[in-house]
């Protein structure tokens, strides 16, 4: 979120109606989002819903005690407020001790600056490593994983999720659009001329284009477009009924996903998606088919792991605040 120009915070009134209005109860922010954390605040966000927010992230060193408490506190400045649901460690961080870190949330947690512990964009090899170290020390428990995941990003079913479900912690899904990828048409992804968070001139869409932006995932777009216009869906409505109804998230896990617009119209034709229901079972037979395709691509760097730095080292980032 880079809520910087001219307007925007007028067309955020709006989409604040449209939240209240489709029944939704929590906003997610971040120390990194330049300049959320502090249209939130401007907006009294908080007054009407539960806000989680993220400690700094990425760059290394993040995850020092001076960091998070630092961060904590220029959170809640900016958010107008003395304690939020859910704060989140954003990354990992190879830099830092792991106990000085949950040392640091600890004594957050202690002085009532927050309700719920939640982790991000953590291996799964990385949230069992914090988890036995948090529950050995006494610390506070992380209750909730957000993490990248949609129809073409499965890979964390094979061993995350059973790991977070086995640890009683519920997922909360970012990405469900694949960054905007599964929106576009593969001839909009090949021409490159894309603007906004797919621009390359920007850090978060170099990262967009190195993750998907790869001749076998923009064929199978290609299908996924086919799938959706054959059944008279638009790709977004495909996907978002998809990561609802059938999904490994469920409801009785507590489970969500986190949806992102720039514009409250958008955001109105989101909730209504959701009202449509599960997809027919030829489809979900065609999406499978289409995972099964990509699945054997090289995996990413996982966000939270050092390989991520070099990732982000080839790329300014000059709008991230870490």
């Amino acid at each position: 979120m880079r809520h910087q120009e001219p307007g925007h915070f007028r067309r955020m009134v709006e989409e604040q109606r449209v939240v209240k209005t489709g029944g939704i109860t929590d906003i997610d922010t971040a120390y990194l989002y330049v300049n959320s954390e502090k249209l939130l605040g401007q907006l009294n966000a908080a007054r009407d819903f539960n806000i989680h927010t993220k400690a700094p992230g990425v760059v290394p060193g993040c995850m020092s005690r001076e960091s998070i408490l630092k961060g904590m506190e220029n959170s809640l400045q900016e958010l107008g407020v003395d304690h939020v649901e859910v704060y989140y460690l954003h990354t990992a961080d190879p830099a830092t001790p792991l106990y000085e870190t949950l040392a640091a949330i600890q004594k957050l947690y202690n002085e009532g600056k927050f309700r719920v512990f939640g982790i991000s964009n953590l291996s799964a090899e990385e949230v069992q490593r914090l988890y036995n170290l948090a529950k050995e020390s006494s610390f506070i428990l992380p209750s909730v994983y957000q993490g990248n995941y949609n129809p073409v990003a499965r890979h964390a079913e094979k061993d995350l999720f059973p790991l977070l479900r086995r640890l009683g912690i519920k997922i909360y899904a970012y990405s469900p659009l694949a960054g905007g990828f599964l929106a576009k048409t593969a001839n909009e992804i090949r021409g490159d001329k894309l603007g906004g968070r797919w621009s390359r001139d920007d850090p978060v869409g170099q990262i967009y284009h190195k993750l998907y932006n790869r001749p076998s995932l923009v064929s199978v777009l290609e299908k996924w477009e086919q799938l959706a216009h054959e059944n008279g869906m638009k790709m977004v409505e495909m996907a978002y009924r998809w990561m609802l109804y059938n999904s490994a998230l469920k409801t009785e896990f507590d489970d969500s996903i986190i949806v992102g617009t720039r514009r409250a119209s958008l955001l109105a034709e989101t909730l209504e998606f959701g009202r449509r229901g599960s997809l027919e079972e030829h489809v979900l037979l065609q999406i499978d088919a289409i995972w099964r395709l990509v699945e054997h691509e090289v995996r990413p760097p996982e966000i939270s792991t050092s390989s991520f730095f070099a990732y982000l080292s080839q790329a300014p980032v000059d709008n991230m605040r870490g």
